[in-house]
């Protein structure tokens, strides 16, 4: 049987763009499992402490007239030490849950690069880090993205780790997300309910897009063959036809 070269680059081509089963996200979270563990211990051993400094007594003097002797002083020290304490190991975890964004939109994105750039080796990919960019192209080569089932999730992805990146007031576009309706600010809370709504949803959202790149550049059914038929007999005459058939059969 004759080597079949075009089917064997197809193949090849398929096992490297098509991302059936992605983990986006998976060894950065598996890292910071024991980090988050490990902080939500040291808060809620920091808060007991806190609340056993709170039910010391200060003096009645301290009461009365707002001057603390020795002993208040100290109180009134190890609070403020605790409550300081609380904040940073809060402030903390809240950073991990937002490297956590980071990092999944990140790999989304070097997921994307890498199989264009084995899709459509030929086209520069250097302003693809801008969400315009990407979806305009996608739209040049006849795929809506916006139509792929976890393009929401991933969009708000993207939202959330410019607002990350960049600080500042939430913008709109945050303030509309469920997670973050009535907030001003991220917390460990509102960013692990968003991460855990939408981590699954961008997995798919990439897994079905890689699909439809291959489907794309690699899959010819009977509508497009005409179609490419049709526009080739236009530009070409019956001698110059009958050649690329030679060609595409060799």
């Amino acid at each position: 049987m004759k080597f079949d070269y075009g089917n064997f680059m197809k193949d090849l081509n398929k096992s490297i763009i098509v991302n059936s089963n992605p983990e986006l996200g998976i060894f950065f979270n598996s890292a910071m499992s024991d980090a988050i563990k490990d902080l939500q211990n040291k808060i809620i051993e920091n808060d007991k402490y806190c609340e056993e400094l709170h039910k010391k007594l200060l003096s009645k003097e301290y009461e009365e007239t707002g001057i603390p002797n020795e002993i208040d002083q100290t109180i009134l020290e190890d609070q403020a030490e605790c409550s300081m304490h609380s904040g940073w190991l809060t402030e903390s975890l809240t950073s991990i849950n937002e490297m956590r964004i980071i990092n999944l939109y990140k790999s989304f994105e070097i997921e994307i690069k890498q199989i264009l750039e084995q899709a459509y080796p030929n086209v520069n990919k250097k302003d693809f880090y801008r969400w315009d960019i990407l979806v305009n192209y996608l739209k040049s080569i006849n795929i809506i993205i916006k139509d792929i089932k976890g393009y929401n999730e991933t969009n708000q992805l993207r939202i959330i780790n410019n607002q990350i990146k960049h600080r500042g007031s939430f913008t709109n576009e945050v303030k509309f997300i469920p997670e973050f309706y009535n907030s001003d600010r991220f917390t460990f809370e509102n960013i692990n309910l968003f991460y855990s709504r939408i981590y699954q949803q961008v997995n798919n959202f990439l897994s079905k897009l890689s699909s439809e790149i291959y489907r794309e550049r690699y899959e010819f059914d009977e509508e497009r063959i005409t179609k490419i038929t049709l526009e080739y007999k236009e530009r070409m005459d019956k001698e110059t036809i009958n050649k690329l058939i030679e060609k595409l059969a060799q």
